[in-house]
């Protein structure tokens, strides 16, 4: 819990935290000076000091009109998200798709700009865009902003939708260690998870109950892949960003037992133990685990759609 706290004060503190990941860009300049912050031992979250960025606005407002190509009018919003300040970056975007329409980064660009604006159903649009454009962008972790911004538009028309379960609509069983009962790809949704909690991480600070059910979803598949210590950094990270969970609270409980007894161990030798809970927190997520398919059945489709049209 310490070292939570004190790696969560040296991330939030001293820079001005920009409101989306530098991945933002397209071209970034050679001599910036990127600021690397570790959160965690698994995460490593990269931010740019804003006089860096004021000065890249101003060279490329000063050369917009030296380049036929539009790539710098949308590096330009770009910076501005950076800078926190979505409503110019979204009119220069609608802009530039009205002369280009079609574009992977100004779709993107426009699902980030319309959440930072609280406009969920426009974001959703853009970003469902922007997958449907290339799902492979951003490391193939679209479809892990959809299902955010989806549970973002249930929970503001439903305060109690899946208030103790995963966002993702991942299940990881009821039992004290995380199974795979679905069989996914571990490494490839955490990869996928990794790359998204980056971008959010960069700008969001706790408490965030949504946060908490991310990293409470990374500390699963980090668990799942034999790396006990590393998934009760993330399990307390999840609990310090206001994720209230019996589940949670079981499996910090159990692994803490088991490093007790073997720092070395690994998690793939125990047997979990079905969590005696009576909480609304385990039935909501046994729900989500029956819904699971449908909804990235869902996501699966968006993508398929996608490649099919390129």
């Amino acid at each position: 819990m310490k070292k939570y706290i004190l790696c969560a004060l040296l991330l939030f503190s001293g820079i001005s935290a920009s409101r989306a990941s530098l991945n933002t860009l397209i071209q970034k300049p050679a001599d910036w000076t990127v600021i690397k912050r570790d959160f965690g031992p698994l995460l490593q979250i990269d931010s740019i000091p804003q006089d860096q960025l004021f000065d890249y606005l101003h060279f490329l407002e000063e050369n917009r009109g030296s380049d036929s190509s539009y790539t710098r009018k949308i590096d330009m919003a770009g910076v501005y998200l950076l800078l926190s300040d979505p409503a110019t970056a979204r009119d220069l975007l609608i802009e530039i798709e009205s002369k280009f329409p079609g574009d992977y980064h100004v779709a993107a660009h426009l699902g980030t700009a319309y959440e930072l604006l609280g406009k969920l159903d426009s974001a959703l649009f853009w970003t469902k865009k922007a997958v449907n454009i290339d799902p492979d962008a951003r490391q193939g972790s679209g479809w892990i902003h959809i299902m955010i911004l989806n549970y973002r538009i249930a929970k503001e028309k439903n305060p109690q939708y899946l208030s103790g379960s995963s966002a993702l609509m991942l299940d990881f069983g009821t039992t004290d260690l995380p199974s795979n009962p679905y069989n996914l790809n571990i490494e490839k949704v955490r990869n996928e998870l990794a790359y998204q909690l980056r971008e959010r991480l960069s700008y969001i600070r706790p408490p965030d109950t949504l946060m908490g059910m991310l990293l409470f979803d990374f500390a699963n598949l980090v668990a799942l892949s034999d790396q006990a210590p590393q998934a009760l950094w993330y399990y307390e990270a999840a609990r310090d960003f206001g994720f209230v969970s019996e589940l949670l609270d079981a499996r910090v409980e159990r692994i803490e037992e088991i490093l007790a007894k073997d720092p070395e161990a690994h998690l793939s030798k125990f047997a979990g133990e079905e969590v005696d809970a009576s909480g609304e927190g385990i039935q909501v997520y046994v729900l989500a685990g029956i819904i699971a398919l449908l909804a990235v059945a869902g996501v699966w489709l968006l993508l398929r759609k996608g490649r099919n049209n390129r």
